[in-house]
């Protein structure tokens, strides 16, 4: 309980910490306002795509220790072969979206 407990309350801050710190990421990789103003519109959507991951990877190696392999497996697969990709190409393709639209589903 208690690992569990304190590896989200870090991962949780490791998030705000991404989210806080998201000027000095943009500049790192680009100084073009376009591309920052359109990094900002999806950074809320990456910090939490970002923390749910996190959490995800937590409750895998939970399964596994507990040696619920083929749970953790389908925890892998199950959101992202059956509902991310099709719901990416769906919206990205089919209704030409954009890459906020993309990070929804992601």
């Amino acid at each position: 309980f208690w690992s569990v407990s304190i590896m989200t309350i870090l991962l949780a801050l490791m998030s705000v910490g991404t989210y806080i710190g998201r000027e000095y990421i943009f500049m790192i990789f680009t100084k073009d306002p376009e591309v920052i103003a359109a990094a900002e519109k999806i950074w809320v959507k990456v910090v939490l795509v970002q923390f749910s991951k996190a959490v995800h990877g937590i409750f895998t190696q939970i399964a596994i220790s507990l040696g619920m392999q083929w749970m953790a497996g389908i925890l892998a697969i199950f959101p992202l072969w059956i509902v991310a990709l099709p719901g990416v190409y769906l919206h990205l393709i089919s209704y030409n979206g954009d890459l906020g639209d993309a990070w929804d589903w992601i």
